[in-house]
């Protein structure tokens, strides 16, 4: 591999190491928020508000130790590891990339998780029994999330008249936030996953970096967590509720410390000169 294309390797591992941190304190802020601020009871979703942030901060891990890569040579491609982290040797490495991959078809699959858990929320059982039909059929996970959320969309202001006001504007900002939770990872999971697999089948005559694309999978738990924490209106108020219980003790403390300033140059006013 030339300079140039050690550059780009470089460049990736910067953004990598960006994912992860903004990955670990934005999925632990909303786990944070989740188990201990937001009073609301989301019931058995709140297993998935946990799992899938906690999930991101282990692939984003897996991603820096691991640093994966890869280079693209006319009509094949191959997927490494840029460091050997713990010393290890080249077969545990490559059993740590096979790893790497599980994870990422977990999270993808996760995706689809939550989409039908919403929509199993909203939609009786003959309903879902009619999607996971279709879905098999279909036998791809983007066809399931685009079916489920055009129906929720079209059906579920039906759906949650017998439900009350607030539950649902819960139901509605929860479809909002599924809606980007879709976008964000067509961005940073499929587009560069879809451009890495596809590319050979060109048979261009090309010498492409491509793993440069391969650190944006860091980047999506964060913008995942980040939604959430946007869309729900629970959340906003746990992190506003969370910063006045921050902000509130210096803001005292300092006030406290004017005030005794103020004191003292009082009573060195009053005292009587000789």
């Amino acid at each position: 591999m030339n300079g140039t294309y050690s550059t780009y390797v470089k460049y990736a591992k910067v953004v990598a190491d960006i994912g992860f941190l903004s990955a670990t304190i934005c999925c632990s802020i909303l786990i944070y928020l989740t188990i201990f601020k937001v009073k609301r009871n989301f019931g058995s979703y709140t297993y998935l508000l946990v799992l899938f942030p906690a999930l991101g901060i282990f692939f984003a891990t897996l991603e820096i130790v691991l640093y994966p890569n890869v280079f693209h040579h006319d009509a094949s491609y191959v997927f490494y590891s840029t460091s050997r982290p713990f010393g290890l040797g080249k077969d545990a490495v490559t059993i740590a990339l096979g790893f790497y991959g599980v994870v990422y078809a977990f999270t993808v699959s996760m995706l689809s998780v939550q989409f039908l858990y919403r929509y199993w929320a909203i939609f009786r059982w003959w309903n879902v029994f009619a999607t996971l039909n279709m879905s098999f059929v279909a036998s791809v996970q983007y066809t399931l999330i685009i079916y489920c959320a055009v129906r929720m969309y079209l059906g579920m202001d039906a759906k949650i008249q017998m439900l009350s006001a607030s539950l649902r504007v819960l139901h509605r900002q929860f479809f909002k936030t599924l809606v980007l939770q879709m976008v964000s990872p067509t961005i940073t999971l499929f587009a560069p996953a879809l451009l890495i697999i596809y590319l050979p089948l060109f048979n261009l005559k090309i010498d492409l970096p491509t793993g440069i694309f391969l650190c944006a999978f860091t980047l999506y738990p964060a913008m995942d967590s980040m939604i959430v924490v946007y869309v729900v209106k629970d959340y906003r108020k746990a992190v506003r509720s969370t910063f006045k219980d921050c902000i509130t003790p210096i803001y005292s403390w300092l006030t406290r410390g004017e005030a005794n300033q103020k004191e003292q140059r009082t009573r060195s006013n009053d005292i009587p000169l000789s």
